[in-house]
């Protein structure tokens, strides 16, 4: 698979956030990058929830909140995807594009300019 910083970089803020407790708008103080990641994690959830994409949520929780302490291994993305396309139920490529929909938010939300 190509190298996409962009992906990982949101991917690394779902999980920052979730290893941060996943704290409220309110208990993220403090500037910097870590601040704004956070800050732009928790606009994305505020965003998908008035939008009723609970699917979408519920998506970003199975696949970036699981283990946030843990470094990613290869393969651990995608078969955290395929346990929740079984459970939820949804088709694999409806989690990875609703996990792209996340991440393409966050990048918004940062301010990240990017061309696709």
């Amino acid at each position: 698979m190509k190298k996409d910083l962009i992906r990982d970089y949101a991917t690394e803020a779902f999980r920052l956030y979730a290893r941060m407790g996943c704290p409220s708008i309110k208990e993220i103080g403090g500037e910097g990058a870590t601040a704004a990641d956070l800050r732009a994690v928790c606009e994305v959830l505020r965003i998908l929830a008035l939008q009723g994409k609970e699917e979408v949520i519920a998506a970003v929780r199975a696949v970036y909140f699981v283990a946030p302490r843990n470094d990613l291994k290869r393969g651990d993305i995608s078969a955290r995807v395929s346990a929740f396309a079984v459970g939820y139920p949804a088709s694999i490529r409806s989690v990875y594009t609703w996990l792209g929909i996340a991440r393409d938010l966050f990048t918004k939300a940062r301010g990240f300019r990017i061309k696709k």
